[in-house]
This record gives structure tokens, sequence and C-alpha cells, in this order.
């Protein structure tokens, strides 16, 4: 909430969705669902990572597909090409990605190609995010872009910032770090 102190001392209050539009406010929505999954903290909007994102995803779809090279995204950042049905392109991308959990392994974590994405959402340390959408010139695709900050930190601690969902505490991590 943001809150504003009018000249005659009455207080007017703000959501920090009014000035997103749907698209934004649909993304930092979902975002926020899935981390409350695992008890992460909700993320912010930041208007210049969306802008770098923005800018990204329009220089992915001048091209209309995307490269191996494309897809060598480093910690903090994701990139969908989805099929463009001019509806939600930005939550099936997050789907997608959320969907990885399916690969990741709470009892070994590691980061991989196969789950970064979705530990990238649920990460307990970032703080905020942006997202953008750009549609192909064929208009058969819809790439999408997010940036976080501060990104996944390959050195360590996946445990504390990936929880399970709907558990607090990882008893097998607590159980393993006891016996060590």
């Amino acid at each position: 909430m943001v809150q504003v102190r009018l000249e005659n001392n009455e207080n007017l209050i703000f959501s920090p969705y009014v000035f997103l539009d749907e698209m934004e406010r649909e993304s930092l929505e979902e975002h926020n669902k899935l981390r409350a999954k695992h008890f992460s903290p909700p993320l912010r909007w930041s208007y210049s990572l969306a802008r770098e994102a923005k800018k990204i995803a329009q220089s992915l779809a001048a091209k209309d597909f995307l490269t191996l090279d494309d897809l060598r995204e480093p910690h903090g950042k994701s990139i969908a090409q989805i099929q463009n049905t001019d509806e939600h392109s930005a939550r099936k991308a997050i789907d997608k990605w959320y969907s990885e959990i399916t690969a990741y392994s709470f009892s070994d974590p590691k980061i991989s190609e196969k789950t970064r994405h979705f530990m990238q959402i649920v990460w307990k340390a970032t703080k905020e995010m942006g997202l953008a959408v750009a549609k192909s010139p064929s208009g058969d695709y819809a790439f999408v872009v997010a940036l976080y900050s501060p990104s996944i930190d390959s050195k360590g601690r996946l445990r504390q910032n990936v929880l399970r969902p709907g558990v607090k505490t990882d008893l097998y991590s607590t159980f393993r770090r006891s016996t060590q």
C-alpha cells in the first residue's frame, strides 16, 4: 500500500496494483500466488525491469523464433515463446515455468536448466520483478520475458530459498543437517 498525505491532512491509500495494466497486475498476482504456496514474500513490480524485459521481448518477437542462444538465459531472466491466442500469454508462460516443479528435488536441491524458471518464481530472496509480452510480426507467437532481482544465488542456500509447497520447514534438510 502507498499512503499519500494531502494538504488538508487527509490520507489517501493506494494499492500498489493501481498503476499496473491488466497484464502486469495479472503477472504479479500470479507470481505472488505461487510464491505464497512456498512461503516466499510477495514481489514488488519494477518498472525498470519491465522496461528492460520489453526491449528483450520486442527483439525476440522481431525474429519470430527463439534460438539456442536465446534460451541460454542467465539467472534472473526467464523467456517463453507461447502460441499467440491474444489471451493470457503471460499467465501461460508463468504456468509453464512453474510446471518445472515436477523435475525439482526438494530433498536434493540443485539448479538445473530443467528447474531454474520454477526456482526463480519462488526464490525467497527475490524482491522484485518486471515482465513484458511482445507479439511476433506473423501474429503466431507471443514472446514473454520476465526479469527478477535479486536473481537465484548459485552459491547455495537452496533449501532456505525454495521451500516445499505447504511445508514451512523441510524436515529432510533439518534431519540431514542435524546428523552431519
